[in-house]
């Protein structure tokens, strides 16, 4: 009946280190994730910017295009449309900032799971020690004690 125990005891042992394992992998997509998002944020970024220095440049070879015929006029738009455009990047840029801040705290809130998973295992690993222990000397004094029955030393 005492095998018994043990067996569903080790059962259930087996059944936490499958879920804590089970927690692990969930953090860890969970952190893939949070890489993806970032690398996603960092590549928008770039094409704002690459945007940013193309558009400008189309700007500069408007004004030397036009030269002289109502230059005043198309600098007043292209003015117009650089304090848009500055708008923008500073709209989006407070945008990435905060998406970058969300990250941030995600980040730190999946450390502190990892570290509470780390720690939880931990703890059932030094549980589940104990059990082996126990378990290892229990079936030491058996195999002793059929060992004497064999040999006639008890009856």
């Amino acid at each position: 009946m005492a095998d018994i125990d043990k067996i569903l005891e080790a059962e259930k042992t087996i059944t936490t280190i499958s879920e804590e394992l089970s927690k692990m992998k969930s953090a860890a997509k969970m952190l893939d994730s949070t890489k993806q998002k970032a690398d996603a944020v960092i590549q928008t970024s770039e094409t704002v910017i690459k945007n940013i220095g193309e558009f400008v440049e189309q700007g500069s070879a408007l004004v030397q295009v036009i030269g002289e015929y109502d230059i005043q006029s198309e600098i007043e738009k292209i003015n117009k449309q650089l304090t848009s455009v500055k708008k923008d990047l500073s709209d989006k840029t407070r945008n990435m900032g905060k998406n970058i801040d969300g990250l941030n705290d995600g980040l730190k809130r999946l450390e502190v799971k990892i570290k509470d998973l780390f720690k939880q295992n931990e703890e059932t690993t030094k549980k589940n020690q104990l059990y082996l222990y126990f378990a290892i000397g229990a079936n030491i004094l058996i195999a002793g004690a059929v060992a004497l029955k064999i040999y006639g030393f008890i009856n």
